[in-house]
């Protein structure tokens, strides 16, 4: 994973994911249909943007450092526990904008990010 405080300089952009990748239904077709797709990962590259995910799991253990950290970025963001929840940040103003996902597949939900993206400008 990523670390949320260490956004590249060349990255102008952050995808992050909330997820619970052991046992959110959604978050596994979000990471099947979208997240694991050449193209989509292309499409971030292009567009400079730093894909995080934030995974509150409930049978994988993780380390105090990371629920701390998961923690503090969902309480920034203001998550509501609804996952997966995906927030576009624009990377130096700290702007951002919540997006759902809709079992689209990563042609579409690169689209609705393009979009997301012309708003944050």
């Amino acid at each position: 994973m990523t670390s949320y405080h260490s956004v590249r300089e060349s990255k102008k952009y952050q995808l992050i994911v909330f997820e619970g990748s052991d046992w959110c239904l959604n978050c596994r077709k979000l990471e099947q249909s979208v997240l694991s797709d050449s193209d989509f990962k292309a499409f971030l590259a292009t567009n400079a943007i730093e894909l995080v995910r934030v995974d509150f799991p409930q049978r994988n253990k993780q380390t105090p450092t990371q629920r701390v950290q998961n923690d503090s970025i969902a309480r920034r963001y203001d998550f509501q526990g609804v996952y997966p929840t995906i927030v576009l940040v624009e990377a130096h103003d700290q702007a951002y904008l919540e997006l759902n996902y809709n079992n689209e597949t990563s042609t579409a939900f690169a689209g609705r990010i393009s979009h997301g993206i012309k708003q944050l400008k």
